[in-house]
């Protein structure tokens, strides 16, 4: 074959593959037109199976501008496709896509203006349970916008917002708190947005959980005067309720029941759910004041709501364990035990949850005062079992359940295990304050130990520690008792 005739050859298949090439092209290029037609119709699924058409014809050509605009329709395909099974609540299918939309644009269009999806998928995934990865998508839509001029809209507030409940939910107020204050910066001087009352009170409850009570009830007052200035005065009651709490947890007895009083008079009939709570919440009050008589009034009257509204859940099982607490106190101990099992049986559907300790924890006091001890380890040894895993060794909770086993342990004479567990006890309370009151209980309750032993001077020395200035009435006081439940 001489050299004409070869490069005849050369010339016709280069012609062939140009044809070939050309026709990939326009087959791209009509696919891509077909997916915009769906897209406009919003027939996400037949967009993206002609985009994925389109890029099929031209997968081994070079990366052109047909290629990212393809790309790019594929990417507001799939971004259309989660919205649309977002509006479902179809959340898993919605995450799906919406990530693919995401990968589309970051890592093909290096496109980092990604903030919505971001957004999205930091919604959906704290609507899904998962603090963590919603936590990373809204702080990462955030880091994108608040340097722009996204960030002057008026409605970018509701990131922060998003993020302080986020932080707010996995226990870290101070986040938590930093996220409202630029929401509420955003947005202070709007006094007739709701927002603006909604954050206030978001504030007062995680001052209220860091236990900064006094700044709660700035915020909660703060989110009163707000709410009064609107026209339905939305959530009002709950705030009452929220400041009467925080007022409860100052000692300021006084201004709670006022200000619970007002959560009831906001509520109008006071016969719904939260009319309830607020019952409760007079109710423990009443019992503080060392007034049974009136708690058993307020929560039975919670109960008799509760029970006509059909709640079987949380509030109801706060009210069985309240009226526990006060049947215990009286030493009615037959009815305690009713309620405490009956708030028990309500609160082991969640099992390992930090009020099912509590309840096995008023079981063995109860146990303990009847003087059924081994009744009283075994509900011990249940709460303690959860607070060790929840809480840690070193929380107040799990040192109180080590020195109410050790004192049940010396009411059984096996004087060994009730030195251990006082001594359990004492070794994390010293870590803290030698100092106080429970520190100097628990010298005495050692002390005691070792007299019933025979171990004169080891009594001796523990209660030289416990500290001359502690009188007996003081450090009875303190001993645990079963614990009521506000809210």
């Amino acid at each position: 074959m001489d050299s004409t005739t070869n490069n005849i050859i050369h010339i016709f298949m280069g012609q062939k593959e140009c044809a070939s090439i050309n026709k990939n092209t326009t087959d791209a290029v009509n696919y891509n037109k077909l997916g915009d037609k769906s897209l406009i119709n919003k027939d996400y699924i037949t967009a993206i199976d002609y985009f994925n058409k389109a890029l099929q014809k031209i997968k081994d050509m070079p990366v052109d501008a047909l290629t990212l605009l393809i790309y790019k329709n594929l990417a507001l395909a799939y971004n259309g496709l989660a919205k649309k099974y977002y509006a479902a609540e179809d959340y898993g299918k919605a995450i799906e896509f919406f990530s693919i939309a995401l990968d589309i644009k970051r890592y093909v269009l290096n496109d980092n203006d990604c903030a919505d999806i971001y957004t999205n998928l930091g919604l959906l995934y704290h609507k899904t349970g998962d603090f963590l990865k919603a936590y990373e998508y809204l702080d990462e839509s955030i880091s994108i916008q608040e340097n722009g001029p996204i960030a002057n809209h008026p409605e970018f507030y509701k990131l922060y917002t998003a993020l302080g409940g986020l932080c707010n939910s996995s226990g870290d107020y101070n986040k938590s708190a930093g996220y409202y204050n630029k929401a509420l910066k955003k947005i202070e001087g709007d006094t007739n947005n709701p927002d603006n009352a909604s954050i206030n009170e978001s504030l007062g409850k995680v001052y209220s959980s860091m236990g900064d009570y006094q700044r709660s009830i700035i915020y909660f007052n703060k989110a009163l005067e707000l709410k009064k200035q609107l026209e339905n005065q939305p959530g009002i009651a709950e705030t009452y309720n929220s400041a009467g709490l925080a007022y409860k947890n100052l000692g300021m007895r006084a201004e709670a029941f006022d200000y619970f009083n007002k959560a009831l008079d906001a509520l109008g009939d006071g016969s719904g759910l939260f009319a309830a709570t607020i019952y409760n919440n007079i109710g423990l009050l009443h019992k503080e004041f060392k007034n049974p008589q009136k708690a058993l009034e307020f929560f039975n009257k919670a109960l008799e709501i509760e029970e006509k509204g059909a709640s079987g859940g949380y509030s109801i099982a706060i009210t069985y364990n309240n009226l526990g607490v006060v049947y215990e106190s009286q030493k009615d101990y037959g009815k305690a035990l009713l309620y405490f099992n009956k708030a028990l049986g309500i609160f082991e559907k969640e099992a390992g949850h930090t009020e099912t300790a509590g309840a096995y924890s008023n079981l063995a006091n109860l146990y303990k005062a009847m003087e059924d001890y081994p009744q009283a380890i075994k509900y011990s040894n249940k709460a303690l079992e959860i607070w060790e895993k929840k809480l840690g060794p070193s929380h107040p909770d799990t040192v109180v359940v080590y020195n109410s086993l050790g004192e049940i342990y010396e009411a059984m004479a096996d004087y060994k295990n009730a030195v251990e567990y006082y001594t359990k006890a004492l070794s994390i309370v010293k870590k803290t304050d030698t100092k106080s009151m429970f520190a100097s209980l628990i010298y005495v309750n050692l002390s005691r130990v070792y007299k019933a032993a025979g171990e004169g001077d080891l009594s001796e020395e523990y209660i030289n520690k416990s500290g001359a200035v502690r009188t007996l009435n003081n450090l009875i006081s303190i001993r645990k008792t079963s614990k009521q439940i506000f809210y």
